[in-house]
């Protein structure tokens, strides 16, 4: 299912769900993929940003330390927030068990 980037996702949604489903509107909506980062270090720099701001998106000001373009930083609420935190370490982790696998 689709979500444009500033829509809430329901909360009928399991938080698994939920986690998975922001990875997807990153994924293919975005384009947001750990090839495409090609640094497990940006993807946790992004989600400290994302865990740790406390907005509702009132257009709070860019971290210094957010490892991208000013204008790829999309805070929403505390707990969307913390829903996008997890999503990108969720990836960081899938990408470390891909490189187990194939003995990286």
């Amino acid at each position: 299912m689709w979500y444009p980037r500033f829509t809430k996702i329901p909360h009928n949604k399991t938080i698994y769900e939920e986690i998975e489903t922001e990875r997807k509107i990153g994924e293919e909506n975005e384009g947001w993929t750990f090839e495409y980062q090609k640094s497990e270090e940006e993807l946790l720099h992004a989600a400290v940003c994302y865990a740790l701001t406390n907005t509702k998106g009132d257009g709070t000001i860019c971290p210094w330390y957010w490892p991208w373009h000013w204008w790829n930083w999309k805070p929403t609420t505390k707990r969307r927030n913390l829903i996008k935190a997890a999503a990108l370490i969720v990836t960081v982790i899938k990408q470390l068990d891909k490189e187990e696998k194939m003995g990286v």
